[in-house]
């Protein structure tokens, strides 16, 4: 699967520091595990997909990574994954088109961009059961899923943290949110990212903050 914009955004904007143990959901070809990886040598990370060819690439890309003792890969569905442990951070950019939007001719695609499989509140609910104390939910979700966003964190009582508006362009209206959700009450960073400054490029901020993951 090819790597987006959105992952490059959420993986480096991530807070992976003091993390022990973080999940992937819908780790597609592992894109954000070896981020998390890089970020943080000392962490481990496990990467679910429902897709099976999904996993073996991500399996593949670990075994010619440097990081292939700091994580495995599994088939699994969030809504029936127990883990063995709580985690310190899960992050995930999840399958954000609803049903009735147009469908893939692709399966594999469909499956990675759809509804079908994953809602945000099954995200919520696994987190509120398995997020270890102080851990955090680390997710990008289009601009118009902020109310729904806001709704599942009062229902599950976790609080926004860090809040982050992307815009693609200047001359754009924001299309994205970066978000990050805790428990931490005193804690709340609001920010504004654009990608693309008027003439196309990417933008100095961007750069900034992706360029160790272009190297």
């Amino acid at each position: 699967m090819q790597i987006g914009v959105d992952s490059m955004l959420l993986g480096a904007w991530t807070d992976v520091s003091n993390c022990k143990k973080v999940l992937d959901i819908g780790t597609g070809c592992g894109i954000l595990s070896f981020m998390c990886a890089q970020s943080n040598e000392n962490a481990h990370i496990t990467g679910i997909d429902i897709s099976d060819s999904a996993v073996l690439e991500a399996n593949e890309n670990r075994i010619n990574s440097p990081w292939s003792n700091n994580m495995h890969f599994e088939l699994g569905n969030l809504k029936n994954y127990v883990p063995k442990q709580r985690f310190d951070l899960i992050i995930t950019n999840p399958p954000f088109f609803n049903k009735q939007s147009l469908q893939s001719p692709n399966s594999e695609r469909a499956k990675a961009r759809h509804m079908e499989e994953l809602e945000l509140e099954d995200i919520f609910k696994f987190t509120h059961e398995h997020l270890a104390p102080n851990g955090r939910l680390s997710m990008v979700l289009p601009f118009d899923e902020f109310q729904k966003v806001q709704q599942m964190t009062c229902k599950y009582k976790f609080r926004i943290n860090r809040l982050a508006t992307v815009k693609p362009k200047v001359e754009k209206d924001a299309h994205r949110i970066l978000v990050e959700i805790g428990t931490d009450p005193n804690k709340l960073d609001v920010s504004e990212l654009v990608i693309r400054d008027l003439d196309n490029t990417y933008t100095p901020e961007y750069q900034a903050l992706t360029q160790d993951f272009y190297r």
